[in-house]
């Protein structure tokens, strides 16, 4: 069954994001610092050179083309590449699977930002109707990281409400599972568009998951049990040390600490949800070859038994 296409296919994508982590940053926005390139000319060619602030109609502004910028480096990454397919163990190595892997940070990064899009009011920390430009500006700079200890430090001070450094359990909660949720997104989306050899049948779409792979979406959730992760978000902030008496909050470094100790896989949970789907696939064609060997036995029990019936009559 390992030779089967589908799973070959299946467990090049889980070998291929298994790479991200090992250097996140996608080379098209931090080589020659493009990203950084793109955000002076947007500044000039809006005439934000000399604001410190946008309202939300500038913020809107922003994001919605910076999300442009990113949806295009992205397509252009996976224009190179044919979908994945299977993979033999030196491919792995090549400048085939670099351009997957470029295109599927990429991805990530597209993501990490449109997740972010809709932060106007986490950033607004005093409720004045307006942000400082750098902080949007650091969005985009942080999707440009990748996957990696920046974005985890940008989303604590997203949810972290006051500003003050501090998170409860309730915002401890939204960072995990935000990063969670935009890494599920990746993978709903990598197979939905960018996989080979999966059958039509799996891209079914629902109303209610428009672009989305109904048969890898139940399985992301599948994974989510039996790899604990809800428990391990809630691992992260009640075994963590605190600042005060009660244990209701804790800073930055003990978030991260405690992150690292309860839940290290956060950074990895492409490589984990991928390795989920090949689990859940290969027990499917697994449990289908063991009914069609229970019907053939019984077939050829019954032609045994029937033959037997005829000679015994003949005789």
């Amino acid at each position: 069954m390992q030779e089967l296409p589908e799973l070959r296919s299946i467990l090049a994508v889980q070998n291929l994001v298994a790479k991200v982590p090992e250097q996140p940053k996608p080379r098209r926005l931090s080589e020659d610092d493009a990203y950084r390139r793109w955000m002076e000319v947007y500044r000039s060619s809006n005439s934000l050179d000399d604001q410190t602030q946008l309202d939300k109609d500038a913020f809107d502004a922003f994001v919605k083309e910076a999300g442009a910028y990113l949806q295009t480096q992205e397509e252009e990454a996976f224009q190179v590449c044919d979908k994945i397919g299977p993979m033999e163990e030196e491919e792995l190595s090549s400048p085939k699977a670099d351009a997957f892997v470029e295109a599927i940070k990429l991805k990530l990064s597209r993501h990490i930002f449109a997740q972010a899009t809709g932060s106007f009011d986490l950033l607004d920390k005093n409720k004045d109707g307006k942000v400082h430009i750098d902080e949007v500006e650091k969005l985009l700079q942080v999707a440009a990281q990748g996957n990696g200890k920046e974005w985890l430090r940008n989303q604590f001070c997203l949810y972290d409400a006051d500003g003050d450094n501090v998170v409860n359990e309730v915002e401890s909660k939204q960072i995990l599972d935000s990063m969670i949720a935009t890494q599920k997104a990746v993978m709903v989306e990598l197979f939905a568009t960018h996989v080979d050899n999966l059958p039509k049948k799996h891209l079914r779409r629902s109303p209610n998951l428009p672009k989305k792979h109904e048969l890898f979406a139940k399985s992301l959730s599948e994974e989510d049990f039996k790899s604990k992760l809800p428990e391990k978000v809630r691992c992260v902030f009640h075994f963590a040390n605190k600042l005060d008496e009660q244990r209701k909050t804790y800073d930055w470094e003990l978030f991260e600490d405690s992150q690292k100790a309860e839940f290290p896989e956060l950074h990895n949970l492409l490589a984990i949800y991928a390795k989920g789907f090949y689990d859940e696939r290969f027990i499917f064609y697994e449990r289908k070859q063991e009914k069609r060997n229970t019907r053939y036995k019984g077939l050829l029990l019954a032609t045994a038994i029937g033959l037997g019936d005829y000679i015994a009559a003949v005789i």
